[in-house]
Parts: C-alpha cells; sequence; structure tokens
C-alpha cells in the first residue's frame, strides 16, 4: 500500500521571442490552427490530446522555464522485494525549458524537463528522470496540414511525472493505455502520432493518421506479473461540417497491440468502424461521441513449461466513447 503525502511547488517565466513572426490563428481542441472557413480537426479523429493549460497559459512565440519541486511519503517504497515494509520519504526537484514558435504556415513547441528524485534512507531508490514533448503542425498548402507529435518519458515512479502525458486526455480510441498500476517501477515510454488532413470543400474534410506506442520496464522484478508493451494503429476519416458548430463523420481504425510477458509475444488485432459527432458549444468547449462494431483477433502463444495451450479469440464487439 502506498500512502502519498504530496505538494508541488512551482516557479515558472515565459519570455517573448520571435516578435516578427506572424501571430499564429486559434487552435482547435486537438492543436490544429483554424482560419476563415478552415474547419477544425474534431478530436475523435485529431489523434492529438486535448490541451490542458488554460487559453491565457499559452504563450506562443515564447521561451518557457521554470522549476517544480516535490515531495512524497511512501509506506512500502521498496514493495515486496524484502518482504517487510520500509518507510521513506523522497524529494524531486525538475528544472523545466521549453520553446514555442508560430508562424502563419507552421506551428511547433519542443519541452525538456529532466528531473532527479532523492530518498531520505533508500540510496539505491535515488534516481535520474526525463521527460521531452515535441509538437509540429505545418499547413502544406491552404487546406492539407501535416501535424506529428511525440513524447518520451524515463520514469522510476508514477508521482515523478511532470509535464508527461499521463493526464492527457483523447477523445478517441487512438490515445495510449497509460499505466498507473506499478507506483514504483523504473519504466521508459513514448508516444508518437502523425496525420494528415485535407479540407476539399467548404464543409468536408478527410484525413489519415498513425499512433505509436512503447513501454519497457527496466527492472522485471520491480513489477512482478506485468510485462513490456507496445502497440501500433492508423486510421483514416470523412468529416462533414453542417454547422459553424456541428461536426458528424465516419473514421476507420486499425490497432495491433502487443505484450510480452515472459519473452512472449501475445498479440490482439483490432479493426474498427466508428460514427462520430462533435459540437463547439463556445470557442473554448466542445463535445465529442463516438461509437461503432469493433473486431478483434487475440492469439496467445503456447507455455510449454507451464503446461499452458496455445489460445486464441475471434470476437466482434460494440465500442465507443465521449470526451
Amino acid at each position: 500500500m502506498r500512502i502519498p503525502i504530496y505538494f508541488i511547488l512551482v516557479v515558472a517565466m515565459a519570455l517573448p521571442a520571435w516578435s516578427q513572426a506572424v501571430a499564429p490563428a486559434a487552435e482547435d481542441a486537438g492543436g490544429s490552427t483554424v482560419a476563415g472557413d478552415r474547419m477544425l480537426t474534431p478530436p475523435p479523429v485529431s489523434g492529438q490530446a486535448y490541451s490542458l493549460p488554460l487559453q491565457s497559459e499559452e504563450n506562443a512565440n515564447s521561451l518557457r522555464y521554470g522549476l517544480t519541486f516535490s515531495s512524497a511519503y511512501s509506506d512500502n517504497v521498496l514493495g515486496a522485494a524484502t518482504g517487510h515494509a520500509v518507510s521513506d520519504v523522497n524529494y524531486s526537484i525538475w528544472p523545466t525549458v521549453g520553446i514555442d514558435q508560430s508562424t502563419s504556415r507552421a506551428h511547433w513547441d519542443a519541452t525538456y524537463t529532466p528531473g532527479f528524485t532523492f530518498y531520505q534512507r533508500t540510496d539505491q531508490r535515488n534516481e535520474a528522470d526525463h521527460t521531452a514533448l515535441l509538437n509540429v503542425q505545418y499547413r502544406l498548402s491552404p487546406h492539407v496540414t501535416f501535424s506529428a507529435s511525440d513524447t518520451f518519458q524515463k520514469s522510476s515512479s508514477v508521482f515523478n511525472q511532470p509535464g508527461a502525458a499521463a493526464g492527457d486526455v483523447f477523445a478517441g480510441g487512438q490515445g495510449p493505455n497509460n499505466s498507473v498500476v506499478a507506483p514504483l517501477a523504473d519504466r521508459m515510454g513514448n508516444f508518437a502520432t502523425t496525420g494528415i488532413t485535407y479540407q476539399y470543400a467548404l464543409n468536408d474534410m478527410i484525413g489519415a493518421g498513425g499512433t505509436f506506442v512503447n513501454l519497457h520496464y527496466q527492472n522485471a522484478a520491480q513489477v512482478d506479473g506485468l510485462s513490456d508493451a507496445s502497440s501500433q494503429s492508423g486510421s483514416a476519416f470523412y468529416a462533414h461540417r453542417f454547422s459553424h458548430r456541428h461536426y458528424l463523420g465516419a473514421v476507420y481504425q486499425y490497432q495491433r497491440l502487443m505484450s510480452y510477458p515472459g519473452g512472449l509475444d501475445d498479440e490482439t488485432q483490432t479493426h474498427a468502424l466508428f460514427l462520430f459527432y462533435t459540437v463547439y458549444p463556445s470557442a473554448r468547449f466542445s463535445l465529442s461521441f463516438f461509437g461503432g462494431p469493433q473486431y478483434s483477433d487475440t492469439l496467445q502463444p503456447a507455455v510449454a513449461s507451464l503446461n499452458f495451450p496455445a489460445f486464441s479469440s475471434q470476437k466482434w464487439a460494440p465500442a465507443g466513447g465521449a470526451a
């Protein structure tokens, strides 16, 4: 059992930069820029997480830097490794630096946050962590937009992940499954997306994208019963805007989900066809629904040492969500 007593002290500043750049257009919930009659990319198919900072906190064309400090108490910092509970207090500090730049055709931002965690009694748990985020959007033409993002994280605890994707909210089925069941474990994760959209008519848009996720635990003894995992997915969608606030469309999505328990390869492949609906009651608020049939094909190899036969399952099931 872990009993966190957690507090955070944050000191942050932002400096304006590149003042000669053209001011950016407004952004939608998925991060795509909007100007004139350009359509928003609905959140269920944007492939991007919702932007969590308040609008007043988002500073385009700026250099950001800051410092975060936190402390946590655990009544069993070593888990089951010693056979008895060992309590401890840790302290974490993360300097942060970020750059955000917008022009008439492009918007990109990058953030890097190294972290250092120190324990009072169990020095072997001291850890250096890293979080790096990069987002790029580029308009290839007035009606074609390319986007890509990547988040890399090396972490030793779910309680020391500043600026990571752990709190990100995705409106579609392509977001990662965040792991929080191993509170103290050295792990490395990477989440990357890419996509392109084409608005070929005043109220019609098509697009495609891909998502790639990897999770690796560096010490298997810390995560008894858990294993590394990875996934790849691809999607294609059509969206129609039948007023300035209402979007309706359809998306096909393929996923390949892998896990590696005991060095084996467990694989699940899915095919889904979703209908989605998004409404924007205001410029800073959206409501989305998606749902439809999903086919899954799961294969687990045999384990001779455990007398466990191979297992396979194919089935249709409904799937859906809201955000």
